[in-house]
């Protein structure tokens, strides 16, 4: 499963000619880094476009687990911002 790993360039700001618009994406990407392996991978499948009953049928959870999941980071989210 793909992570954010690919993301180190544009944290590293290689490439980046220092204007302040990619700042939340930045701001995005850490956090998604920051988070814990298995909510990294919900969110990426969420991302990639699987519904919350594919993603809990191809890690071994309820459509409801997964839906809590994505609730909960997108709570650590608002409350990192």
């Amino acid at each position: 499963m793909q992570n954010f790993e690919g993301f180190d360039d544009l944290l590293n700001n290689e490439g980046f000619d220092g204007t302040d618009d990619m700042d939340p994406l930045i701001d995005a990407v850490r956090y998604a880094q920051s988070l814990p392996e298995r909510e990294q991978m919900v969110l990426r499948m969420y991302i990639d476009g699987y519904t919350q009953a594919e993603i809990g049928a191809e890690l071994g959870y309820s459509q409801r687990r997964i839906g809590q999941i994505l609730q909960n980071i997108s709570k650590k989210g608002a409350e990192s911002a």
